[in-house]
């Protein structure tokens, strides 16, 4: 699905705005959860899904050819959670 599919599903359920505004408004709502989540914030979306950065440490790991033995940087991740609510709702 893709974010014109989701807008015209908004529109088609109640939204009274244009196509435009229903994409606006998703485009705006995803820069603000990218905001909240470079600043560190859990973002927890109840009956949904939570969402937070966290940090993944450096690892050793050996080449497979040359045997030689590296190291990866500590990375950033988003680790995302699915909420009971939601599990409910989907049957899992």
């Amino acid at each position: 699905m893709t974010k014109n599919d989701l807008a015209r599903i908004y529109v088609s359920n109640g939204y009274t705005g244009s196509l435009i505004d229903a994409v606006e408004q998703i485009d705006n709502f995803i820069s603000v959860i990218g905001e909240a989540l470079k600043t560190g914030e859990k973002i927890t979306l109840h009956g949904f899904l939570s969402m937070q950065v966290v940090e993944k440490p450096a690892q050793i790991f050996t080449d497979p050819i040359t045997k030689q033995k590296k190291i990866l940087a500590p990375k950033k991740r988003i680790k995302i959670s699915q909420t009971p609510g939601f599990k409910k709702a989907v049957g899992n």
